[in-house]
């Protein structure tokens, strides 16, 4: 596979640098509407309630050998969301093979086994099992999971010190060979996937384009240029891209750190690059990337600070989609992008904390109930007895 170098700051560069930032921008901006509800769906299936200015208060008494009280929220939405995700588990990944054929045109049923045969083996040695675990798991969660797919040819070189027969001697040899080769599966965080916001996500197909945000290892990098699927990798030495914002202090999760640079380089380059996997459906003439005037589906991929692009080559699949794959939790067809199960029962589980809390803010000030009492007209130790169910009775001075 081979892509097309096209060399940084000239005509051709600009012209697709002008043509992919404001379409990053523009699905970029669509994608932040949401971060507030997905994190929020984060929080509630962890069961997480981001501590209050008295809640802290609170934590540092408590901190300080004096009990306190605190904010609970009942688990029930990550009760509901991992119910779910067994019985969907169960439903799809309990057959063995996973994925199972049948034959359309009279095929014979040793050549579907053998079909079966191979696609288990992609499924299981390419590792495809795990993604559609948390593929579901985010179709739950935030209202939409995704996968990437890719064909994979994974190279490996290793070194063995041998003896040469001969003289005797210890000498390095380094081999390479071909470790695992089929397809590949990898999740998307929705936090990461940019597709055409024109179209709701569910028919992102139909868009005109659709990117991914990816961090990939220098090493990564290196293995893909000797494949010949990226170029320009001299001038991403010095670009880091921009980095992810600092997290938001209320998020529940620990999301990988990206403003971390310079750490561990090694001869000039950074350890991880930050990317725009750019898909879209083009004109080559257009664009200046050929003669042809017929829409056909190309791949860039660009820094994320859109200074450099490694890789710009036709997609050449013959089925010409996009390889992701978008699975949403609810029935709804117009809507950009559906709600998750922690925002379908957010009433409910609202409701319930405010039950279970209030509970308990009662017994506790039952606990510590204050009362006014009149020593010259009442029994005292009737008021300071313990046991239930008591009466408290009068002075003979007070009848």
């Amino acid at each position: 596979m081979a892509t097309l170098t096209i060399a940084p700051k000239s005509p051709g560069h600009k012209l697709v640098q002008d043509q992919l930032q404001p379409r990053i921008r523009m699905a970029e901006q669509a994608n932040n509407r949401m971060h507030a509800a997905w994190r929020n769906a984060e929080e509630r299936i962890l069961a997480y309630v981001p501590e209050s200015e008295v809640d802290a208060k609170r934590r540092n008494r408590r901190d300080n050998g004096k009990p306190q009280y605190t904010t609970l929220q009942i688990p029930y939405t990550y009760a509901l969301v991992m119910s779910a995700h067994t019985y969907l588990t169960s439903v799809f990944f309990a057959r063995s093979p996973v994925h199972q054929f049948a034959g359309r045109h009279g095929e014979g049923e040793q050549s579907v086994q053998a079909v079966e045969a191979l696609i288990d083996y992609q499924t299981t040695t390419g590792g495809a099992q795990g993604p559609y675990y948390i593929w579901l798991y985010d179709a739950l969660k935030y209202g939409v999971g995704i996968t990437g797919e890719y064909w994979c040819k994974e190279e490996i070189q290793f070194s063995t010190i041998e003896i040469d027969p001969q003289t005797k001697k210890k000498f390095q040899k380094t081999s390479r060979g071909v470790g695992y080769e089929g397809n590949k599966v990898y999740n998307v965080s929705p936090f990461d996937f940019l597709p055409d916001p024109r179209v709701p996500v569910g028919r992102f197909q139909q868009g005109e384009f659709c990117a991914a945000l990816r961090r990939v290892s220098w090493n990564d990098i290196i293995r893909r240029q000797a494949q010949g699927y990226y170029t320009n990798v001299e001038a991403l030495r010095t670009t880091n891209g921009t980095t992810d914002p600092k997290q938001e202090s209320h998020s529940a999760l620990i999301r990988p750190d990206a403003s971390v640079t310079g750490y561990g380089m090694i001869n000039n380059h950074p350890s991880i690059v930050e990317l725009y996997e750019f898909y879209i459906e083009l004109i080559p003439r257009e664009w200046k990337l050929g003669e042809s005037s017929f829409p056909e589906k190309w791949v860039f991929t660009i820094s994320k600070d859109m200074s450099v692009i490694i890789g710009a080559q036709p997609l050449g699949l013959l089925h010409n989609k996009f390889p992701f794959n978008v699975l949403e939790s609810e029935i709804e067809a117009y809507g950009m992008y559906n709600r998750g199960i922690p925002e379908i029962i957010e009433p409910l589980q609202n409701t319930m904390d405010w039950l279970v809390n209030s509970h308990f803010y009662n017994v506790r000030a039952a606990l510590n109930n204050l009362f006014i009492a009149d020593p010259t007209k009442i029994v005292m130790k009737d008021l300071e007895n313990s046991e239930p169910g008591g009466i408290i009775r009068l002075k003979p001075e007070a009848y």
